[in-house]
C-alpha cells in the first residue's frame, strides 16, 4: 500500500507530465478535482510548480538548439568565407544545401532565443 507521501509525489509527477506535454491549466485543474479531489491552493501550487518545471525544460532545450543552430550558421559562414578568400564561387547543389542549412539554422536560432527569454513554446516539450 502506498503512503500518502508516495501518492502526493505520484500526483505531483503526473501534473508535471500533463503540463510538460501541453495540457491546459483548466484541464489539469479539472483532472485534479475529479481524479484526486484536489482543488484550491494545493492545486494551484501543483500547477505553478509544473509550469516552472516546463519553463526550465524549454530553456534547457533552447540552449541546446542555440548551440546546434550556431554550428549550422558557422558552417554556412565558413563555406562562403572560403569561397570569398579563395576567389572561387561554387554554384550548385552544395550551395543550395548550405543555403538551406543556413535558412533553417537562422530560424531555429531566433526561435531558440525567444524560447530562452520567454520560457514558452507551443505544444509539448520534446528533447
Amino acid at each position: 500500500m502506498r503512503s500518502s507521501r508516495d501518492k502526493a509525489e505520484m500526483v505531483r509527477d503526473q501534473v508535471i507530465s500533463k503540463i510538460h506535454w501541453g495540457a491546459g491549466e483548466d484541464e489539469v485543474h479539472n483532472w485534479l478535482r475529479q481524479q484526486h479531489g484536489i482543488s484550491g491552493a494545493v492545486a494551484e501550487k501543483l500547477i505553478e510548480d509544473a509550469f516552472r518545471a516546463r519553463s526550465a525544460a524549454i530553456r534547457k532545450r533552447a540552449i541546446m538548439m542555440l548551440i546546434l543552430s550556431g554550428i549550422g550558421l558557422l558552417i554556412f559562414g565558413s563555406f562562403f568565407v572560403i569561397q570569398y578568400f579563395g576567389r572561387v564561387i561554387i554554384v550548385g547543389w552544395g550551395s543550395l544545401v548550405v543555403a538551406g542549412l543556413a535558412t533553417y539554422s537562422g530560424y531555429v536560432f531566433l526561435r531558440s532565443i525567444w524560447q530562452l527569454l520567454s520560457g514558452r513554446t507551443r505544444g509539448g516539450v520534446e528533447f
